[in-house]
C-alpha cells in the first residue's frame, strides 16, 4: 500500500487506523504481510515551539497502535514510480487534494485504488469500477475496502 504526500487531516489519521482494523483479516506469512508505506513529507511542518507536526502525530499513533512493523515512513522519495510498481494497493484518503495527481499516477500504473469521497478523488475514481471509495471520516469503511481488495486479488487486478 502507498500513501503520499503526508498532509494534515481533520480526521484522526484514517489510513493507519484502517490498517490497524485490517490486520486481523490480512494474510500474515511471507511477502503477503500487510505493510503500509507513508511516502512524502509535510510541505510546511510547524515551527512554533511545542507544536507537534502531523508526521509526528502519525508516528505516535502508529506506536500507540502497535503498528511499527507494519508501517514505514519513507520521507520524500524520488523513486515513486518504483514504489508504485511494488505496491499491491494504492490508498490515499486525503481530504484536501483538489487535483489528486497521486491517484492519476496510481491509475497510470494500473494499481487498485482505495480512496475517500473528498477532494478531487471522486472525479477520478469511480467506486466499484476504477477503485473503492468510502466516506472521508470512516476508517472502518476504509479498512473494509482494503480488506475487500486483499481478500480478492483477482478483483484488485481488474
Amino acid at each position: 500500500m502507498l500513501a503520499r504526500p503526508i498532509q494534515p487531516s481533520p480526521a484522526p489519521a484514517p489510513l493507519p487506523l484502517a490498517v490497524h482494523r485490517a490486520l486481523p483479516y490480512a494474510p500474515q506469512t511471507g511477502a503477503s504481510l500487510l505493510e503500509l508505506l507513508l511516502v512524502g513529507a509535510e510541505i510546511a511542518p510547524p515551527t512554533a515551539p511545542g507544536v507537534v507536526s502531523y508526521t509526528e502525530q502519525l508516528r505516535q499513533l502508529v506506536a500507540e497502535s502497535g503498528l511499527e512493523r507494519h508501517v514505514t515512513f519513507t520521507g520524500r522519495r524520488a523513486d515513486v514510480r518504483e514504489l508504485l510498481a511494488a505496491a499491491d494497493i494504492f490508498a490515499l484518503p486525503s481530504v484536501d487534494d483538489p487535483c489528486a495527481l497521486a491517484h492519476i499516477e496510481a491509475m497510470a500504473m494500473a494499481k487498485p485504488i482505495v480512496t475517500v469521497e473528498a477532494g478531487g478523488a471522486p472525479e477520478l475514481v469511480e467506486d466499484g469500477r476504477t477503485g473503492l471509495v468510502g466516506p472521508a471520516d470512516d476508517s472502518a469503511q476504509l479498512a473494509a475496502n482494503l480488506i475487500d481488495l486483499i481478500d480478492d486479488p483477482v478483483r484488485a487486478r481488474e
